[in-house]
């Protein structure tokens, strides 16, 4: 029934694959999207054929005769709108489709060719649209009034995110100004809560959920090596064993560990005569080694290869056949883990493998729970980002360069009518415009509102586009070759050696002006130090580790050498007297005060601490890594102060406005929020940061249980 519903030329093509049958999310995707009008969501585990699902029906419905771009298909990387540009090139010749890049490396003459003779499919970055509207808001209208359908990638990623607002309002614009009707169709593999991206494309009575419930079966081996900063030799060796003879992807949390794991790895496999291939992949690489290192992956079919890497390979990108995925230390999501583990195993039927290494006790329950919560079929709802007053902003300079100025009356609803800013009350728009007349962001002509010095400024840097931060680091040589790039700090000297991009670098000059460091192979190497920010960990997660150390709850299989500090961990916290795994949180006493420990997520034990530092005045310790804080006060000291903070509650605003009033600039906050005024921005991160209502619903049942 659902072949029958392609059209003929797409029909032709799925024979001359020989395909022996379609999937069955490509099935449902093509019975929905050919029969209704509705948006839809299309959530399948990787390589379950979710591009298929959606470019199959998608293109059967377009006519390829008519002019305009029929089909918007947006990506979050240019890695991977050049890989879906291979995979979709061969499907719209059947049609005789023009299929177009439009990024930052696309060829400008396929750009203009687009600009005078716009047809087909559209593959672009947020990016790059935002710097169409700036730079050619005339041919808008022209490119897409003819919009039938906007494909969204890998949409989790834009869920709840500056980037995604910024997307969603660029889409609202997009149909506004070329008054097209266009349908959305969104991809994911992780996905746990359905309501929020039901809303991304502005109406989610007419958006539905496709979903493939079937699980990828994973075949997982826990490791545990003791150690500090330092990655001891044992797991390196184990690591090597374990990767040296397969195609595998190796996961650190940070670029400095890919680095540190990458070089050790190439180091071993020299001195025992091995063939393995070693690469280092992640954001500060340069471009070009970074597209080698994928085309060698989905191309090198008689080698052996370990890529270690960030999340920079954690998205759909084809890198052909994965034997297995390793992990070191545990993921913050049940969503990144499902994601990795997911590239290998691809084909149906088969099972991905994975290595879970933990270098203490806290990342192991951590890497147990976030796999136990897989198992049971979980993956973190994704938060909603309720005041996007930086990216109104930032919108409002976009709206304003697009139209070369408009009258406040025109302004007001087109960004107030924009669902990407329906939560922002009216009076806190015009709050931020008054600011941004009087720090000449904008000017008022009184008959129409422009662009001030300022805004023009801003709108004419190349980093407008963008809702990322800037990072003003040093490109790296060697020779002429560029390697990647690094930021400056104080271990960065003429003479010091580093690694990057798997090898290890001798500094042998530093342009300063330029921004540019000369390098030469060496033979032993530091790791550079790369920026990066905490990531959030949700509620769920935490609490299965609470389960986990007060329960005699069944674990996957682990050998007595990851068992025992397991055990160890779960008899430190047997000890006390927990009734309700809910509501009851343990708290150590010593003769140092209390060590509370919260088992709660990041953002409500963000908000713990500061009703904590603001009643005791003082900054209070927490770890993270054991969600703890620590207190030097008595059992009845602390009772007080959890009272006292269920009280501070209703008065937080004004606890965020006093505590932030000479920090504000410690806080991580978005791009954009450095330009907004001080009152608006500590209110964003009021509701954005911290999480109150999470923290009321979990200051109401709390029950300390102590144990000296």
């Amino acid at each position: 029934m659902a072949f029958s519903l392609l059209s003929r030329p797409i029909q032709k093509f799925i024979r001359d694959q020989k395909w022996d049958s379609l999937h069955p999310i490509q099935l449902a995707a093509i019975q929905r999207i050919l029969s209704t009008q509705n948006n839809y969501i299309i959530a399948a585990r990787t390589a379950s054929g979710k591009t298929e699902a959606a470019f199959l029906p998608v293109l059967s419905a377009i006519d390829p005769s008519e002019s305009g771009v029929q089909v918007l298909y947006i990506s979050p990387l240019v890695a991977l709108i050049n890989d879906q540009f291979r995979r979709v090139e061969d499907l719209s010749r059947y049609l005789n489709v023009r299929i177009t890049k439009w990024h930052g490396e696309a060829k400008k003459s396929q750009k203009e060719h687009l600009i005078h003779q716009p047809s087909g499919i559209l593959l672009i970055t947020p990016e790059s649209l935002e710097a169409m509207f700036a730079n050619r808001p005339q041919y808008i209208e022209l490119l897409f009034s003819n919009l039938k359908f906007v494909i969204i990638d890998e949409i989790h990623m834009f869920l709840g995110k500056e980037r995604g607002i910024q997307l969603q309002s660029l889409l609202h614009r997009i149909k506004e100004k070329s008054n097209c009707n266009y349908r959305g169709i969104g991809l994911s593999a992780t996905l746990g809560d359905f309501q929020l991206v039901k809303t991304f494309f502005g109406a989610p009575e007419h958006t539905k959920v496709l979903v493939d419930k079937h699980k990828q079966p994973v075949e997982a081996t826990f490791h545990y090596f003791p150690s500090d900063d330092k990655l001891p030799a044992d797991l390196f060796k184990e690591l090597f064993r374990n990767t040296m003879s397969n195609r595998a992807l190796i996961f650190p949390n940070s670029r400095a560990r890919v680095e540190e794991i990458a070089v050790v790895l190439k180091k071993i496999s020299e001195k025992v005569g091995s063939s393995t291939h070693y690469f280092a992949h992640h954001s500060s690489v340069s471009r070009e080694l970074r597209e080698f290192i994928e085309h060698f992956a989905k191309h090198e079919t008689r080698s052996f290869f370990n890529i270690v890497c960030t999340s920079t390979l954690e998205l759909g990108i084809d890198l052909g056949s994965i034997d297995l995925v390793a992990q070191v230390d545990s993921t913050y999501s049940v969503a990144s883990l499902a994601q990795r583990f997911g590239r290998s195993g691809r084909k149906i039927g088969s099972t991905s493998k994975l290595h879970l290494y933990a270098t203490n006790p806290w990342s192991l329950l951590q890497s147990v729970a976030c796999y136990l919560l897989y198992e049971d079929g979980f993956v973190e709802p994704p938060d909603s980002m309720l005041y996007p007053i930086d990216i109104l902003f930032q919108q409002t300079l976009s709206v304003l360069k697009e139209r070369s100025g408009c009258q406040l009356d025109d302004l007001l609803p087109t960004l107030l009518q924009n669902p990407a800013f329906s939560q922002i009350p009216v009076a806190d728009v015009k709050l931020l415009w008054k600011e941004m007349i009087a720090s000449d962001y904008i000017e008022d002509l009184k008959r129409e509102i422009i662009l001030g010095i300022a805004g023009e400024a801003l709108v004419n840097r190349r980093s407008f586009y963008s809702v990322f931060k800037s990072k003003r680091n040093f490109k790296v040589f060697a020779k002429n070759k560029l390697i990647g790039e690094i930021p400056l700090s104080p271990t960065i000297r003429v003479d010091e050696h580093i690694l990057l991009a798997a090898r290890t670098w001798k500094i042998e000059h530093i342009h300063y002006e330029r921004r540019r460091i000369q390098v030469v192979n060496a033979t032993d190497g530091k790791k550079p130090i790369f920026g990066g920010t905490s990531s959030l960990i949700h509620p769920v997660i935490w609490q299965r580790m609470f389960d986990l150390l007060v329960d005699d709850a069944p674990l996957p299989p682990l050998s007595p050498q990851v068992l025992e500090p397991f055990q160890q961990l779960r008899s430190s916290f047997q000890r006390f007297p927990i009734l309700n795994k809910k509501t009851d949180r343990p708290a150590l006493m010593t003769v140092d005060g209390v060590t509370f420990y919260s088992f709660t997520g990041t953002r409500i034990n963000r908000t713990l601490q500061v009703l904590f530092n603001f009643q005791l005045k003082k900054t209070i310790p927490f770890q993270p890594a054991q969600s703890c804080f620590q207190l030097l006060l008595t059992k009845e000291e602390f009772i007080a102060l959890i009272a006292a903070a269920k009280n501070l509650i209703p008065r937080f605003s004004g606890i965020i406005d006093q505590f932030t009033s000479d920090q504000l600039s410690k806080f991580p906050l978005p791009r954009w929020s450095e330009y907004l005024p001080e009152s608006l921005k500590k209110k964003q991160l009021g509701i954005d940061y911290f999480d109150v209502p999470g923290t009321v619903s979990y200051l109401e049942v709390l029950e300390v249980v102590f144990v000296d």
